[in-house]
């Protein structure tokens, strides 16, 4: 939960469930400046993608404004739910 361990996301190296996704992204906050993901898009529901999706553009909307790098793998984003990208 401390702060200075969440500027630079990389979990890029491994799939990864959809929950520990979100689980990341709830932890990011203004300081955080890259993002890299790994999903296993495959295994998704629809409704697992839409909740991500939301996720993601609350992310972007309250927390990551110094966002300088979003690499996402093997995830599915509808960016009409995302506006903030």
């Amino acid at each position: 939960m401390d702060r200075r361990f969440w500027h630079h996301i990389d979990l890029s190296e491994k799939q990864l469930p959809l929950g520990i996704l979100e689980y990341v992204m709830e932890r990011t906050h203004q300081g955080t400046t890259s993002i890299k993901l790994n999903g296993q898009s495959r295994q998704y529901t629809s409704a697992e993608i839409l909740k991500f999706n939301k996720t993601l553009a609350d992310t972007f909307a309250l927390r990551t404004t110094q966002l300088s790098i979003l690499e996402l793998r093997c995830v599915k984003v509808d960016l009409r739910n995302v506006s903030n990208l």
